[in-house]
């Protein structure tokens, strides 16, 4: 077995006997069944990372009926951790799924150093379950066989009873069904709207890791994003520093034009990008992002292609005050004070 020291990727023969799981799969499925449906994929696929294969198929390779690898292959594509579409192969009477797993490498690593310890990766999981929207087991959903220790699911309610009579659950501070997660939630600490500065920050915050991210991480669901953004329980007054006063000051060097601080942020990620250059925060692009910003209002560079809005998730959850018009030359000019 080796190395490819280029990529730090294992070169084997050994591989066609096991398959490697990603930990960053392990951080974006939401469910045991997700999870073993990747796996089995991967080990189909091989390391073509390619396959097609009907649902009764992967089901019985899977030990899952029909009804939850169709329910579950949905939610893995969703997450961008498995793409797949039905296509009609010549010689073939029916259409099948051609699935295929994507280079997840950049995305694992950039999850790994972001989460190097256990703790870190419990921390992670623990958000993303709170941002599911989690409702109590109904009644039916217990099923009705015995529990472990023998007793009848009537005893069993009674207990239940009993039990909240003797000991009523705390009033929560949020609504059920809240997410806790501040970018998943339309409302404030106080149960208020949030105002227009905080909504347009969190919009610019997300926006900020999706470019940094790249790829398919511009469609990803919001839900994808949490774990990779700033955790507000926890250092405000550190975060304030480091992520919303750079995005607000950009913002306001922007004239206070919305698209046009996101063309800018864009731009200056693809150029960091391109270089291999590593950042994490946008304080560590506040440099390049004021520049590009002075150069688009002192006419040195003009920003004319307006980027279509990908972070549709956020719009769904924070919903902006004031539409967001579009840039354009006049605009851009408009900042330098006027046509000369």
């Amino acid at each position: 077995m080796s190395k490819d020291p280029s990529t730090n990727k294992i070169e084997s023969d050994e591989k066609k006997y096991f398959f490697i799981t990603p930990r960053v799969v392990k951080a974006l499925t939401t469910s045991p069944y997700e999870d073993s449906l990747w796996g089995t994929i991967k080990d189909i696929c091989g390391e073509a990372g390619e396959c097609y294969i009907s649902t009764p198929d992967l089901a019985l390779l899977s030990n899952m009926s029909t009804g939850a690898v169709s329910k579950h292959r949905k939610g893995l594509i969703e997450k961008g951790i498995l793409k797949g579409e039905i296509k009609k192969d010549p010689g073939y009477p029916q259409p099948v799924w051609h699935l295929t797993i994507p280079d997840l490498w950049a995305v694992n690593i950039e999850f790994v150093l972001q989460h190097p310890t256990i703790a870190a990766r419990v921390a992670h999981k623990q958000a993303q379950k709170d941002s599911l929207h989690q409702v109590k087991t109904s009644p039916d959903e217990r099923g009705t066989p015995p529990d472990e220790r023998g007793t009848p699911p009537d005893e069993t309610k009674k207990k239940e009873k009993k039990k909240e009579k003797k000991n009523p659950p705390r009033p929560k501070a949020r609504v059920k069904g809240e997410p806790k997660n501040p970018y998943l939630n339309p409302l404030g600490k106080n149960g208020q709207p949030k105002s227009e500065y905080v909504t347009r920050s969190e919009a610019l915050e997300v926006w900020f890791m999706r470019c940094r991210m790249g790829g398919t991480w511009m469609e990803m669901p919001l839900s994808a994003l949490v774990g990779f953004l700033p955790d507000w329980s926890k250092g405000g007054a550190g975060l304030m520093k480091t992520w919303r006063n750079p995005l607000n000051a950009l913002y306001k060097k922007c004239g206070e034009n919305f698209e046009l601080t996101k063309l800018v942020i864009l731009e200056a990620c693809r150029v960091l990008n391109a270089r291999n250059l590593t950042y994490s925060q946008p304080i560590h692009i506040q440099k390049t992002t004021d520049s590009i910003a002075l150069d688009v209002i002192a006419g040195k560079t003009i920003l004319i292609d307006v980027v279509d809005d990908q972070d549709d998730e956020i719009d769904e959850v924070i919903e902006e005050t004031e539409e967001t018009p579009k840039i354009t030359i006049d605009q851009i000019e408009s900042l330098r004070g006027g046509r000369k």
